[in-house]
Formats: C-alpha cells, structure tokens, sequence
C-alpha cells in the first residue's frame, strides 16, 4: 500500500511542523537524517529508497513538501513491525538525533559539494536567502491577515450553528465505532504554498463519509465530531485544516474516514438563517479571504523561485556520485533492518 500525505503545513499562524509525531524515533527502528543546502539531491535520495522499496514493503508512505509537492520532506517504509524512515532535516523542520546510532543517523549530503566553489559565489547565495526569507515573512503576515478574516467569518456563523443538534448527530453518526488503542498521528491531506491551496485524496481508508456545507459549516461539524470521537478514545487519525489548526477537515476511526467533500452529509441543516446583513458581510469577507490567499501565494511563488535559484547554484558544485555510494549503504540498512 502507498500512502502520500504531508507532515507540515504553512497556516494563518506561520508555519508547523508534525515532525515530531509522524517521524518519533520510538516508533521506528531506523530513521535516516538528510542533512545539506537546496539542490543537493535530499528529495531525490528520499524519492529514489521509496521507489527502490515500492513493490517489496507491506507499506510506503511517501509525505510531501508542504512548500513544493513535488518535492519530497520524508518517507516511511514498513514491512511487518519494522519501520524504516528518510527525512529532510534542514530548516524549517530541522530534526536532530534523539538516539544517535541506536536508531537515527545524520546523513551529510554536503559532503559531496565544491565548498571552494561555493564561496565565490557567497554574496549571491546570502541575497538570495535573505530575499527568499523576507518573501516567506510577507507570506506569512499575508496568511495571519486571511486567519483574522476566516475568525470574523466564523463568529458570525457560530451565532446561527445550532450545536446541541450538531453535537447529537454526531454521537449517533459515530454510535456503532469501535474504541482503539491507540491514536496513530496526524495526515495532513492538504497545504498552502505557491499554487495556493492544495489538497490529495485519502488513501488506504474503504468506508469513506463525506460532509459538506458553505461557510464553513462542515469545519465546525467535524470538529465536533472529532471532539466526540476523542473523548470516547474513536480516534485513529485526525486530518486537521492546512491552513486552520483549530479546524478539523476529517478523522479516521476503526473502519470508517469522515472527511470534506463536495456531497454526503450536508452541515448546513445545523445553519439557521442568517440576516441579510450578515450574509451580505460574510460574502464580502470570502471575496477578501480569497484575495488575500491569492497575495499570500504570490509571496511564496516568489520564495520558491529563489529557492530554485539557489537550487541551481549548489546542483553545479555537486559531485552527485557521493549521493549515490550514500544510497547503496542505506539500501543495504534498510534492507537488513526490515529483514528483506
């Protein structure tokens, strides 16, 4: 099985990072740490161990970037109860070794660069790093201005949300689930970046229930829904909002995924009428909600396209030959390690 999803995600409050819990040392028996400056092949070494893997383990879960999704931030191979993981170290999610040789190891992609070469150009590698974060700062106040707007939106929508019968209907729509366990993390099936808002398909999960509404009102019914769902131990996953980390976009239990979609349950029927005041205000308030994401991409479009020019400039002082020695060894690890 093959699993895509991301594990960070760039939000109305910055950035956040779900490292920590998709990639805990304690629960895997080897994690592999890619350490090295833009364009020294870190997504390429991750994109080329899952491919090698694909077809051999019980399950590859291959996690996107959350800035560029054609780019690579880890992968996770399992086969029986081992567990095998590559990740991105650098900034913005930077991770280190927690138990250093007993289960992770730092992996120096820079040790294949012309450092000699590098230096020459020293004065354009700092402008474009210092334009690419002032791009990304922008970005990010762009994001905090879209939050605030979403918030109003929501404070108006929450007077007419009826919750003492949102709140029944979950209870009964999660009745017949199972208690588990345990809980098995975050997936994060959407990002904000460049393009603007992206979203993947959920993977892996048969019994899928949809739920849908305007103005939010599937957000707020799953997350009450999620609400329940904890506080009776139904949880296995819970997929929040890229961009809202207070909003739920879905929660997996045992044997059923309820997650957004365009039909299904419709949220609404909780939504009582709104004034025409009100609704006349919250259409302004998405017209300029939209508009500021719009601003916001465009801040990040113009990071990325530093990001790639730095990209370019460590590619030609890169001996790619180092990565591929590096590649041979982890095969043979990981191999040994998942018993294959």
């Amino acid at each position: 099985m093959k699993e895509i999803y991301f594990a960070s995600a760039n939000g109305y409050r910055g950035f956040r990072s779900y490292f920590n819990e998709v990639f805990a040392e304690v629960g895997l028996d080897k994690l592999f740490i890619l350490k090295g400056g833009p364009g020294t092949g870190k997504s390429t070494l991750m994109k080329r161990l899952a491919e090698h893997f694909s077809g051999i383990v019980d399950n590859c879960e291959v996690i996107l970037c959350s800035s560029d999704k054609d780019s690579l931030d880890g992968v996770i191979l399992t086969k029986r109860d081992k567990r095998v993981a590559m990740i991105d170290g650098t900034a913005p999610h930077v991770m280190d070794t927690k138990f250093p040789g007993a289960v992770s190891e730092i992996i120096n992609l820079g040790e294949g660069w012309d450092s000699d070469a590098l230096t020459l150009r020293k004065s354009e590698i700092l402008s474009l790093t210092e334009k690419k974060a002032e791009l990304y700062k922008e970005g990010y106040e762009a994001l905090r201005l879209a939050g605030y707007i979403k918030h109003r939106i929501l404070s108006i929508v929450m007077r007419h949300f009826d919750k003492k019968r949102a709140e029944i209907s979950a209870r009964i729509l999660l009745s017949e689930n199972e208690a588990v366990t345990a809980k098995s993390g975050v997936r994060l099936l959407s990002s904000f970046s460049k393009i603007g808002s992206f979203s993947l398909p959920l993977t892996g999960e048969d019994n899928e229930i949809r739920i849908y509404g305007k103005h939010y009102s599937a957000e707020i019914y799953l997350s009450l829904l999620k609400n329940y769902a904890e506080s009776r131990s139904l949880i296995k996953t819970v997929i929040p909002s890229s961009l809202d980390e207070d909003m739920t976009m879905g929660i997996i239990t045992k044997g059923r995924a309820f997650v957004i979609g365009s039909d299904g349950i419709c949220a609404e029927e909780f939504l009582s009428d709104l004034t025409p005041i009100e609704t006349e205000e919250i259409s302004k308030l998405e017209d300029m909600h939209e508009g500021i994401l719009s601003l916001a991409a465009s801040y990040f479009s113009g990071a990325s396209e530093r990001h790639f020019l730095l990209e370019d400039i460590y590619s030609t002082y890169m001996n790619y030959e180092a990565n591929d020695k590096k590649l041979e060894e982890i095969k043979l690890i990981t191999s040994r390690v998942l018993d294959i």
